[in-house]
Formats: structure tokens, C-alpha cells, sequence
């Protein structure tokens, strides 16, 4: 800070750099005021709003905790929260989570990432289980696609699991034959599997197979896939 002095001694005013200095300083202070005041008006609104409320239920989500309140229709203010209901356990829904949206593809697609061992082309779990049942999954690297192999006694089917409506397209390659493509629709499985088809049964399989092996903890399973059957 630099003054500048007279003749006499005393010192007065500031040098044009100073003076700069204070201006851009006043500015920026008076920008804040500005805000805070216009945030505080907002508030104001809401503190001075003659109150006309209806009762609201926000349902519970993967994502928060579900409550009973009165709103305002004029403001939008919230009060009274009461009837508190616990935010889901797991993901709901087929396809896709009813309260985030996340396809459970893009999920399952993600996770493979740290589950999986890293290839050039994607990521692979792989898990061989009793009786001579073998588990494979493969997310590509470019596109997320996610592929469920399961091979049980020489058979062996393929299900593409990126499908949102719970309808994959599946390779079944029978022991010693030529491999035969279908359009699987997970949600008309029975569970009574002597009334199925050869590739619904072993979809059946393996989607049981991956439920009680890679999905055991995690928050969204194979019924997340339509297989409602498990």
C-alpha cells in the first residue's frame, strides 16, 4: 500500500494501483451481497408463503428413504416428513432398476470390470462348479456387451444379457452337434423344468448356476434379468 506524502509530512490518498485495487475489490464484494441476497429471497418466499398444503408420499428407491409429507402447491415447501420407509435393500425391477434407471446390463457390465480378469478384448469370470457345470462371463471391452456361458455335460448355451426387455438371444450347442440360435424370453421359464425346451432348461440352469455363485452379495441378481423362475 502506497501513500503519498505532502510537505508537511502527513500522508493522504492512495496511488492509481491502490485505487484499482479497492474498485475491483468493492465490485466483487457487491457481486456476493447481490447472490446472497438473491438466495435469501428465495428463502424469503417460502418463510412468507401463505401455506396451502396437499399431503404427498415419496416412494422409497434404491437410492433414498421413502416418507409421507405436506407440500405446498404455491412454493414447493416440504415439512412435516413422517412415515419413514427404508430405501430398498437391493435394485427392483426387470431390465432396469424402477428407481435409478440403470439397465442391470450396464451394471453387470461394470462390475466385470473389477470381477473380471482384464483380455485384450474385454473382461472374463469364469468359475467351474460340482458336477461338471462350467461359468463363464464375458463383457466385450467396446460396445458392454455382456455374454453368460454355461456348459453342463458337453451342451453348451450362450445368452447375450444387454437385452432390456428381458429377451436374449441364446446359442445352444448340443454334445457333438451344430450350434442352434433362438430368441429366449427368460420371463415365460416355468420352474417346473420336465414341461420346457432343451434351451430353456439349461438357461434355467445356468441363470441358478450365476445366482448362487456370482451374484451371491450383490444388490441385483439373475431375477433382475427376468429369470423369474429363481
Amino acid at each position: 500500500m502506497k501513500k503519498i506524502p505532502l510537505d508537511n509530512g502527513k500522508e493522504i490518498g492512495y496511488t492509481k494501483t491502490m485505487k484499482k485495487t479497492i474498485k475491483t475489490q468493492f465490485l466483487a464484494l457487491l457481486l456476493a451481497i447481490t447472490a446472497c441476497l438473491g438466495g435469501c429471497t428465495l428463502q424469503l418466499d417460502k418463510a412468507f408463503c401463505n401455506h396451502e398444503n396437499k399431503t404427498v408420499v415419496i416412494p422409497a428407491t434404491c437410492a433414498q428413504q421413502g416418507f409421507t409429507a405436506e407440500e405446498c402447491t404455491k412454493c414447493g415447501y416440504i415439512q412435516n416428513e413422517r412415515d419413514f420407509v427404508p430405501k430398498w435393500s437391493a435394485h427392483e425391477g426387470i431390465g432396469a432398476c424402477r428407481g435409478c434407471n440403470v439397465l442391470f446390463a450396464i451394471m453387470l457390465a461394470e462390475d466385470l470390470k473389477t470381477d473380471g480378469q482384464e483380455q485384450a478384448d474385454g473382461y472374463v469370470w469364469q468359475q467351474g462348479i460340482m458336477d461338471g457345470e462350467y461359468l463363464t462371463l464375458r463383457r466385450e471391452k467396446a460396445n458392454e456387451k455382456v455374454y453368460l456361458t454355461y456348459v453342463k455335460d458337453g451342451e453348451t448355451i450362450v445368452i447375450h444379457l444387454s437385452a432390456a426387455d428381458a429377451k436374449y438371444a441364446c446359442e445352444y450347442t448340443p454334445t457333438g452337434g451344430s450350434p442352434i440360435k433362438e430368441t429366449l424370453d427368460a420371463q415365460a421359464i416355468s420352474t417346473v423344468l420336465t414341461e420346457n425346451t432343451i434351451i430353456e432348461n439349461l438357461a434355467l440352469r445356468a441363470a441358478q448356476a450365476l445366482e448362487r455363485t456370482y451374484f451371491s452379495g450383490k444388490k441385483y441378481s439373475m431375477k433382475n434379468f427376468g429369470f423369474t423362475s429363481i
